[in-house]
């Protein structure tokens, strides 16, 4: 037969209660670093599909230089600094033109014209596939 004296019940429930605040404080810890990592401000698989026209006209412009800026957060520094991948394309016979990221926060466009015309674009993504017009003055 075990008996116990009140001052070691005590002891054994402080050392429980310890034990048991430790484990679920480290089980909320790593809840919310999972939480926390799984946040992202970049969009993932983005695509843009963009059309340039000339304003004097109305009329599409084929073979026009695009430049595409994206912008995405890179997460692996402490500052979340922003990196920028660019890519120049052209514009197709229906002066379209489009572009695919896995992932991306932002984008800027620059849309060149042979004749020295050119026009910006700018837009932060509200999700992962994104239109837009382009119309040069």
């Amino acid at each position: 037969m075990v008996i116990f004296n009140l001052k070691q019940v005590q002891q054994l429930i402080l050392q429980l209660q310890t034990m048991w605040r430790g484990t679920i404080s480290k089980v909320i810890n790593i809840i919310l670093l999972a939480v926390l990592t799984s946040c992202s401000p970049n969009y993932r698989n983005v695509e843009l599909i963009g059309t340039v026209f000339d304003e004097a006209n109305g009329k599409i412009v084929q073979n026009a230089q695009v430049k595409v800026v994206w912008w995405t957060y890179d997460m692996s520094t402490a500052a979340w600094e922003s990196r920028k991948t660019e890519e120049v394309l052209y514009t197709n016979t229906r002066g379209e033109f489009s572009s695919k990221i896995d992932k991306a926060q932002s984008f800027d466009v620059e849309v060149f014209l042979s004749d020295g015309r050119t026009s910006e674009y700018a837009e932060n993504l509200t999700n992962n596939k994104t239109s837009i017009r382009i119309t040069i003055q």
